[in-house]
């Protein structure tokens, strides 16, 4: 044998062997992400759904929270603004009329019953989120045994961590390919 063909054969036995570390790198991204989509698909909890729940109806309550403390501050644009003065609340409280209260809405005082989407879930939040979760367990088999979100935080973060490190020697890989002429 020539020493080119020495040189030629040592050249596609390097590639070749790269060329097999490519294919087991992406047979191994391949697993990560079939697993990946399985945890990312997968039911959760009873306890893990109810806390889903109760997060949403307080997200959906933070604006009456935050109208509150513009109440209390005096910032809000309605008209009821804090008044704790003893004189102020006692001469509402003897004249028989209605503290300037915006129990409602966070900004105005009403005589009626009219709150806001917000004071509603800020107010009956609990109640709603006990409620609801009530009448699924009535309609719904809750898995057993399933994978608590956190662990699956934990796993997802894993598998990303690990996905980008294989992805980066695949890169790698063949970019030394690319770069001595041998394309994948």
């Amino acid at each position: 044998m020539s020493d080119l063909s020495t040189l030629l054969n040592d050249l596609k036995k390097a590639a070749d062997s790269v060329k097999t570390d490519i294919k087991t790198l992406d047979e191994q991204i391949h697993a990560l992400n079939g697993e990946r989509e399985s945890l990312m698909n997968s039911p959760v909890s009873r306890e893990d759904f109810a806390a889903y729940v109760r997060a949403d109806l307080a997200k959906r309550g933070e604006l009456f929270q935050y109208r509150i403390k513009q109440f209390a501050d005096h910032t809000g644009r309605g008209n009821a603004k804090l008044n704790s003065s003893f004189v102020a609340l006692d001469r509402v409280f003897h004249g028989g009329r209605l503290q300037n209260f915006p129990f409602m809405n966070g900004e105005d005082c009403f005589d009626g019953f009219a709150p806001s989407a917000d004071a509603f879930f800020f107010y009956f939040g609990d109640l709603i989120a006990e409620r609801f979760m009530a009448a699924l367990d009535v309609v719904h088999d809750w898995p057993q045994g399933g994978i608590p979100v956190a662990d699956l935080r934990k796993r997802i973060a894993e598998i990303d961590h690990e996905l980008d490190t294989l992805m980066t020697r695949r890169d790698e890989l063949s970019s030394q390919l690319l770069s001595v002429g041998i394309a994948g």
